[in-house]
């Protein structure tokens, strides 16, 4: 996790729930509070913005891939 909590080291990178529900196999950009729903999800980058969703603590993180050794 970041210091300022934008961040977190996944070892996988899950699919986006919007699109998924939708059909669609699109890798989550972040996990994040969904202002529109109130509750928490992991989103891509199109629905992040298109939701209006934040990072920070309390509010979201991106998803890094953590390296593999």
């Amino acid at each position: 996790m970041s210091k300022d909590h934008t961040e977190v080291a996944v070892t996988t990178i899950p699919n986006c729930n919007i699109c998924t529900m939708a059909g669609d196999t699109t890798p989550a950009y972040a996990d994040v509070m969904i202002p529109k729903y109130g509750s928490w999800g992991d989103l891509c980058e199109k629905h992040f913005f298109e939701y209006g969703c934040g990072l920070g603590l309390g509010i979201g993180q991106k998803l890094i891939l953590k390296p593999t050794n």
